[in-house]
């Protein structure tokens, strides 16, 4: 009696999770370009990394990009300058962008990579002198792939402003929060409004500072709110001409319990200056570190106001530096940085 002996063949599968319609830039989202800010909801849950399916194109360089992108186009405007904005939505809480040109099939390197610029670690990227009626390709990740989901995202074009901010920065004291800010010129510049938040959303006018009309001068301001029974709240600034036109020209957040050290401007080109809110009786030390791992140290010597202005941060190459500051061997604070 012959036995018939049968060999099941074991085929292996997977689950195939799908992945968001605008996975790749010939699927790309379009988002509409208009004066005030209108969200699109977004999410990379699920996404890969564009390489694979398209090898030509190069990698972003900026937000420690590890795959996990989608994709959004949008026609640009006759003045041929645009602002891409994400935003909080309940799932990302750190983005990167990058914009590129071309077609979808032809996209190579991009044209700008951004981290943060945005409220909190969220990013954004200003475009001028593009080609109106072009199209221009937006990639969105989150950091190191990390923590993927839900973002908005939303794309205007900018009216220039008739001041030049040079920057913009919050210090919390013991009995108040700060914020200051400086301009390089000013045109029909009668008074600012600072607005305050405490959700990123819903702002309300708490005071107002006099300009200086116009000038080409540097002027320096600054405004105290002394209600600071909340740790976190945004505050938003803005410039009023002599006709009663008002712009919005700077969102900050402020956080009053976990920073032990404050950093400004940031991004900044030429210098940085830190200010510590704790007084610290030992040896200091400020590692800057490349997103290549190499690390530069410099001693602090802070002046009699708890501040410090680094004389390295000149030499830097422009990119992004992780910022440890470190007393007596343990670490203080800890920070991303921008050099332009």
């Amino acid at each position: 009696m012959k036995k018939l002996l049968l060999t099941l063949a074991l085929i292996p599968f997977g689950i195939c999770l799908a992945q968001p319609a605008n996975d790749d830039p010939c699927n790309a989202t379009v988002l509409t370009v208009g004066a005030a800010c209108s969200n699109t909801a977004g999410t990379n849950l699920n996404a890969t990394a564009s390489e694979i399916a398209a090898p030509g194109i190069v990698g972003p360089g900026c937000a420690n990009y590890q795959g996990g992108d989608v994709w959004y186009s949008l026609t640009v405007p006759s003045s041929g300058n645009i602002i891409v904005t994400t935003s909080d939505a309940g799932g990302i809480t750190d983005t990167g962008i990058a914009t590129y040109s071309g077609t979808c099939g032809t996209i190579t390197a991009p044209l700008t990579c951004g981290d943060d610029g945005a409220i909190g670690l969220f990013s954004e990227i200003i475009e001028t002198g593009l080609t109106p009626g072009s199209t221009i390709y937006v990639r969105v990740w989150s950091f190191s792939n990390l923590n993927p989901g839900n973002f908005n995202i939303c794309a205007v074009y900018p009216i220039f402003l008739p001041i030049q901010l040079l920057d913009m920065y919050g210090h919390a004291y013991e009995k108040m929060n700060q914020l200051s800010w400086s301009t390089a010129s000013e045109e029909n510049n009668d008074y600012f409004v600072i607005e305050k938040s405490t959700n990123g959303s819903d702002f309300k006018a708490i005071g107002t500072v006099k300009g200086n009309g116009n000038s080409t001068s540097r002027h320096t301001y600054s405004f105290n709110d002394f209600d600071i029974n909340l740790a976190i709240v945004y505050y938003k600034l803005f410039q009023i001409n002599f006709d009663g036109t008002k712009m919005e020209i700077g969102t900050i957040e402020m956080k009053r319990q976990a920073s032990n050290v404050t950093c400004h401007p940031n991004p900044s080109k030429d210098e940085l200056n830190f200010t510590f809110n704790t007084t610290y009786d030992g040896n200091i030390i400020i590692n800057y570190i490349n997103t290549q791992g190499e690390i530069l140290t410099e001693k602090v010597e802070m002046d009699v106001n708890n501040s410090f202005k680094s004389s390295l941060f000149h030499d830097l190459l422009s990119g992004l530096y992780y910022i440890t500051i470190i007393e007596n061997g343990s670490i203080i604070e800890t920070m991303k940085i921008i050099k332009k």
